[in-house]
């Protein structure tokens, strides 16, 4: 892409990345989403987080955001909490909602795809706060009753799919993280670049690294909502590409079943 004059800096054309603060904001848009996935005959939705400490359990970690992306350039944020971690996400009636959210979440996804990026990290904090995705995310373990390798069932559109764990077995080798894949198999621009100057700033203030930085927890929903949905958006682009690398890789191989051994370990 960049060899072949795509210009990272410039503003995307035809984005509908939203922000959800409701339940019922929720419950209209996953009933717009079937829909949307139901005519385009595909059932891959892609997650990932924002969050603020090293593990949920830790005193003072929360949640901040949930976002999804049901096709490229569509995705949304579920603002859960403010920075600081006061509860952001309510019912019509201004009532804390974030564990109904999770079910609603949670049922959405039954008999869906998940994908992610590293996934795995994500899915401490998700299972935490009660959104389990763990039966979209895990692949078949055994072949099928036809004689299908469990391998080829994954190729055939059953189990999750990680992105990072998709590139590392078409391209053992290659950088493994979302900037760069972002900049390799998308279009799209350098989007955490607020996020960065964000941290620089923070950090300075407080006379801190930005590696003992503990997550986003202060960082203002003006740049940390515009970055997850984008998270979560080119995580499903990526995703659709290497798909196509996995049937055949840059060598002609299919490449599925390595991707197979990550996924089930």
């Amino acid at each position: 892409l960049v060899l072949s004059g795509a210009d990272f800096r410039k503003e995307e054309e035809g984005l509908d990345h939203r922000v959800c603060n409701t339940l019922e904001e929720a419950e209209e848009l996953l009933q717009e989403v079937e829909v949307d996935l139901e005519e385009r005959d595909t059932s891959m939705v892609a997650w990932d987080a924002e969050w603020h400490g090293q593990h949920p359990i830790n005193e003072g970690a929360y949640l901040r955001t949930v976002q999804m992306a049901w096709k490229p350039k569509s995705a949304v944020c579920f603002v859960l909490r403010h920075a600081g971690g006061k509860p952001a996400f309510v019912d019509r009636f201004g009532e804390p909602a974030i564990d109904r959210l999770m079910v609603m979440l949670t049922e959405f996804m039954r008999g869906k795809r998940a994908v992610g990026h590293f996934l795995v990290a994500d899915m401490e904090w998700f299972v935490h706060e009660g959104l389990h995705l763990r039966e979209a995310f895990d692949v078949p373990l055994r072949a099928a009753e036809n004689g299908d390798p469990a391998w080829l069932r994954c190729q055939n559109g059953e189990g999750g799919f990680d992105t990072a764990m998709a590139c590392h077995a078409i391209e053992e080798t290659a950088l493994l993280g979302l900037e760069a894949l972002t900049l390799r198999y998308t279009t799209a621009p350098r989007y955490d670049a607020a996020l960065e100057e964000w941290k620089t700033e923070y950090c300075k203030e407080r006379k801190i690294k930005k590696a003992a930085l503990e997550g986003y927890g202060d960082c203002p929903d003006s740049v940390l909502i515009s970055y997850a949905c984008y998270d979560a958006d080119v995580t499903l682009r990526i995703a659709y590409e290497l798909m196509e690398l996995l049937d055949s890789d840059y060598f002609g191989q299919n490449a599925w079943e390595a991707f197979w051994e990550s996924m089930i370990i």
